[in-house]
């Protein structure tokens, strides 16, 4: 398992989203990032992360690899 820091650029034509995963909270190592870009985002509309957001960061999760705990 590991922990995925994401962020969101919205651009006219498309929303390129960010993805940096890490082992621990701690870890200053870098164990993958990538990005995914999806069709322009919906509009900004105050209370409706799920509208605008949220799809961005479901897609970029989507291409998360699974990864076991080390023990």
């Amino acid at each position: 398992m590991a922990i995925a820091a994401l962020d969101v650029d919205y651009r006219p034509d498309a929303a390129v989203t960010a993805c940096v995963l890490f082992e621990t909270w701690s870890e200053e190592h870098v164990l993958e990032s990538y990005t995914v870009t999806s069709p322009a985002a919906a509009e900004y509309e105050p209370g409706a992360f799920y509208m605008r957001e949220l799809p961005c960061l479901l897609a970029a999760l989507a291409r998360c690899p699974r990864r076991r705990r080390r023990s």
